[in-house]
């Protein structure tokens, strides 16, 4: 679903999943309102679970659409740069047809019974996601970068069939090519996500809340998944249920999923509107 625009850097917008795009040429134009925002930090989300979620032999999902898009490029073997580790190295592969180049890595760190082999087969056992990339624009037009601001993204199997998902900070900064920030935003979990079911065609998430921050703007907004569930085996974000919360302007906001993979209803305040998330697919 990656659409270009006259605007460079929308590129990196849409690749990275802010918001939607101006048609406009100058850059300063790529905002997104409070509940854009949003649901796309909760659609980047989604696609984490979806990319982390662990299977019953213990097996952690690792494809995503860089992987996918950056050709040659997946997760090295386990323990080839350290124990209990796999690491995928972008090592300035080339995206949307050259326009993007992205450098750095993803660690995926392993704890318990399976780290040895790089998976999660036992209650207790865990793996950890790092993010430490970045991709820039050719021409000096803009970049993103990822990074994680403590320990990252940690699935947890809690039983045969079910998962905690924590998230201790990933901030995701938008450049333009002047220098200026178009977006700075962090994701975190104030307490844990719970995730049923091993595949995309029976996961439900409920409880926990995700807690997104415009650092921009100082905008604080928590919101808790009920029933959010993925039905379809060709998406990689879920197909029905809903987020709500509420955020520090004392605005209440909610993020409903659609049977149309990545289309989400969505309100803050009293405004409503219906939005892609661009990364999911």
């Amino acid at each position: 679903m990656l659409k270009l625009f006259s605007a460079p850097l929308c590129a990196l917008i849409l690749v990275f999943g802010l918001s939607s795009c101006s048609d406009s040429d100058d850059d300063t134009a790529l905002t997104g309102s409070s509940s854009d925002l949003m649901a796309q930090q909760i659609g980047e989300s989604m696609v984490s679970v979806d990319e982390s979620s662990g299977n019953n032999n213990g097996t952690f999902a690792r494809s995503s659409f860089l992987e996918a898009a950056c050709s040659g490029v997946s997760f090295g073997a386990c323990g080839a740069t350290a124990s209990a580790t796999a690491v995928k190295d972008f090592n300035g592969c080339t995206i949307v047809d050259g326009l993007v180049s992205v450098s750095g890595t993803i660690t995926l760190t392993y704890a318990g019974t399976g780290s040895g082999t790089c998976t999660i087969p036992a209650v207790g056992d865990s793996v950890t996601q790092v993010p430490a990339f970045a991709a820039s624009l050719m021409g000096n037009n803009g970049s993103f970068a990822a990074s994680a601001l403590s320990t990252g993204q940690t699935l947890t199997r809690a039983s045969s069939g079910t998962f905690t998902f924590t998230n201790t900070g990933i901030r995701r900064v938008y450049t333009s090519g002047s220098g200026n920030a178009i977006a700075d935003i962090t994701t975190a979990t104030t307490s844990d996500i719970t995730i049923s079911g091993t595949t995309r065609t029976n996961r439900v998430i409920n409880g926990g809340v995700l807690q997104v921050t415009n650092n921009l703007t100082n905008e604080v907004c928590n919101v808790s998944p009920n029933n959010v569930t993925w039905t379809s085996g060709a998406c990689s974000c879920p197909t029905s249920g809903t987020w709500t919360g509420a955020c520090s302007t004392g605005q209440p906001v909610s993020v409903a999923f659609t049977s149309t993979c990545g289309s989400v209803e969505t309100m803050y305040g009293t405004a409503s509107k219906t939005l892609t998330i661009e990364r999911c697919n």
